[in-house]
């Protein structure tokens, strides 16, 4: 449980550190990435969205970790949500991420 809680602190942490534009570096694969793929993305945008993503992600697991007996709802809530906040995602970093040349 306590384990549990520390993941979802610094799943939180990271995400505040990604919307302050401080943790480009924890974006997977962007700060690797070469001149001209990197050109490709709007970095504001892709820190919004990835930022988002993971607080989202904090959210779900602290709903996930506060209740010892879960309520129906947290139980569907926690696969589903998961689920669908990675479709939202990956269909928002190939939309409204692209830089417009």
């Amino acid at each position: 449980m306590i384990l549990g809680w520390a993941f979802t602190i610094f799943v939180f942490l990271a995400s505040i550190l990604i919307l302050m534009g401080k943790g480009s570096f924890l974006i997977a694969n962007f700060d690797t990435a070469i001149k001209k793929d990197m050109k490709k993305y709007d970095e504001n945008r892709l820190r919004y969205v990835v930022g988002s993503r993971h607080g989202i992600i904090s959210i779900i697991l602290g709903l996930y970790f506060y209740f010892d007996e879960l309520p129906t709802i947290i139980t569907w809530i926690y696969p589903w949500g998961m689920w669908a906040t990675l479709v939202v995602i990956f269909v928002l970093t190939r939309t409204i991420c692209y830089a417009k040349n």
